[in-house]
């Protein structure tokens, strides 16, 4: 079987679109260094009816049934009742019973059973979390759920009282069990306020976390080679350059691989959770609820696209709404500040002014946001990043996919969801014409879309490989660590994808002087090499030939040049 076959074997709906389209408007070609131009000449009824028609017949991503979602769960309470139960196997089960739920009641014995299950394997926060998420649902046994959380409120006296009035306040007077259960947990109580136990841990948002670093490089500029990267000073071998968390980022989406759901949470970054899944499409996965809640703001727009698996119909593509969502509330702000004699119904003239904008207050990529005067700081680096979309003052026919899939995604926005009625309000009247926005959100789309062909960046981190504690009797005997036994537990996977804008200023080498280290989802940088003053730093782009054998090597590079 060919390659050409191979690929063709796997293509995605949306890759069957593509193909047909590229063989139907081969002409479409635009002279121009303007992404709005190009997306407007594809503005054409019969493609935007194909396109129509490809997100109509998208089938919904899940089956969701309270008889199977019930199975499931009995199953899980099996294995819990079980003498040496593997609990991790147990809560695996009620994690996919929760996703398979068809009434919002189902939620609740689906949390109450996980909380039990992890409150005894000790993840404690998140069992409580669980266990508020069943009495939001309204679980049957209240004081059971209530129960439980006054055994895990030994750290907070705030938490302990709560819990403690909600026992009481479902107490089965009938039953002297649950009197005594009361008196046990006051009893706890007021030893927790005599030895004034404000033992309260606070929650730390990673979103609010500051990558502060003495400024080791600057960028320049050059005729030949465009920006780049320099040492500011001599940089040591082994030395941290700079970190950075990324403008947006997205779960891996893998076509076709079988996956039951998402152990990463998609707001702040934490890989191996138990998730809470969103209530709407059960794709979205966050460590908690209020990380959940967080990200309603993006994810009501994306709801809908994994409800028809179309994030993972289009891949990495879906980074590029990503990036729009995350930065079009601060862009609409500095648009509304243009002179609207100057810029009223004239999208392509504010684009190109958005364009110029992003290149002349943001030449140093390096420049904390700190120092900045507006919050359209962040997105600016991402806009000013090159789109490699055009070639000698032309638009290749290769990178129409980009185009359309752009134009598909702006027909989503507008049909599927509510991103451009929540948006533009009669107070953002720089462009009165619907058609006019779609031009701009569009061409935004598509820049993004262009980025990511060399700048989207594969974060990576240990994915737990198996939920037994064998591995670990392996791994230790005798209370010594058994050297070669880390790979039973842990396997190193790539997770999310993101763009990181300053990391994105290092031109690429093969012989790079830097290795990315990820913590979380923030990326740092250290040198592998003395780098001297105004020495160029280099990043490796692609797979590093350097660890494979020659063949490989060739074999990886030749598949590149070919895509």
């Amino acid at each position: 079987m060919s390659l050409s076959e191979q690929s063709r074997k796997v293509e995605t709906k949306w890759d069957l679109v593509i193909r047909q389209l590229r063989e139907n408007h081969r002409k479409i070609i635009s002279k121009s260094h303007c992404e709005i131009s190009v997306f407007n000449s594809l503005n054409k009824k019969e493609i935007k009816t194909m396109l129509i028609l490809y997100l109509n017949d998208l089938k919904p991503a899940l089956k969701k049934s309270s008889k199977l979602s019930e199975e499931i769960r009995i199953e899980g309470n099996k294995i819990f009742k079980l003498p040496n139960a593997n609990l991790f196997e147990a809560c695996f089960l009620y994690s996919l019973a929760l996703k398979c739920c068809s009434e919002k009641g189902d939620f609740a014995f689906c949390h109450g059973n996980r909380a039990a299950a992890l409150m005894k394997i000790g993840f404690n926060q998140v069992a409580m979390n669980d266990c508020y998420q069943a009495l939001k649902y309204q679980h049957p046994d209240p004081f059971k759920i209530y129960e439980r959380l006054c055994s895990l409120s030994h750290n907070s006296l705030e938490e302990m009282r709560k819990n403690l009035a909600g026992l009481e306040k479902h107490l089965k007077k009938s039953s002297k069990q649950s009197r005594e259960i009361i008196q046990h947990y006051k009893i706890r109580l007021k030893a927790m306020e005599k030895e004034k136990y404000v033992n309260e841990l606070p929650e730390v948002d990673n979103l609010l976390l500051e990558c502060k670093d003495d400024v080791k490089v600057k960028q320049m500029i050059n005729r030949d080679v465009g920006r780049y990267v320099v040492a500011q000073k001599a940089i040591a071998k082994h030395e941290k350059i700079f970190s950075e968390l990324p403008f947006a980022f997205i779960p891996v989406h893998n076509h076709g691989v079988k996956k039951y759901f998402n152990s990463d949470c998609e707001n702040c970054g934490l890989v191996n959770i138990w998730p809470f899944l969103c209530l709407e499409c059960r794709m979205a996965s966050y460590c908690s609820p209020k990380c959940c809640e967080d990200h309603q703001k993006i994810h009501k727009y994306e709801c809908e696209g994994y409800k028809i698996n179309l994030w993972f119909e289009i891949g990495i593509a879906h980074l590029s709404i990503r990036c729009l969502l995350v930065g079009f509330p601060s862009l609409l702000k500095k648009i509304q500040s243009f002179d609207h004699k100057e810029y009223k119904n004239k999208p392509e003239k504010i684009f190109k002014r958005i364009l110029q904008i992003c290149n002349e207050e943001h030449q140093n990529y390096f420049e904390s946001s700190e120092n900045s005067n507006n919050d359209f700081h962040d997105y600016a680096k991402v806009i000013g990043l090159v789109p490699n979309l055009f070639h000698c003052g032309t638009f290749p026919t290769k990178n129409m996919p980009y185009a359309v899939t752009a134009q598909m995604l702006t027909i989503y926005l507008r049909d599927r969801t509510s991103f451009f009625q929540d948006h533009i309000t009669k107070e953002i009247n720089i462009l009165e014409k619907n058609s006019d926005w779609d031009l701009v959100v569009g061409a935004l789309i598509m820049r993004h879309m262009g980025q990511l062909v060399s700048n989207g960046h594969a974060i990576v981190d240990f994915r737990q490989n198996v939920f037994t504690t064998e591995p670990l009797k392996l791994m230790v005997l005798r209370n010594q660590a058994n050297g070669g036994g880390l790979h039973l537990l842990l396997k190193s996977q790539r997770v999310f994808t993101g763009i990181f804008p300053k990391v994105s200023m290092l031109n690429h080498s093969c012989s790079s002087n830097i290795r990315n280290v990820f913590e979380g989802k923030e990326l740092t940088i250290f040198s592998n090499d003395n780098i001297l003053k105004d020495g160029e730093i280099f990043n490796c782009y692609g797979p590093n030939c350097k660890l494979m054998s020659y063949r490989e090597g060739q074999d990886t590079l030749r598949l590149n040049i070919n895509h």
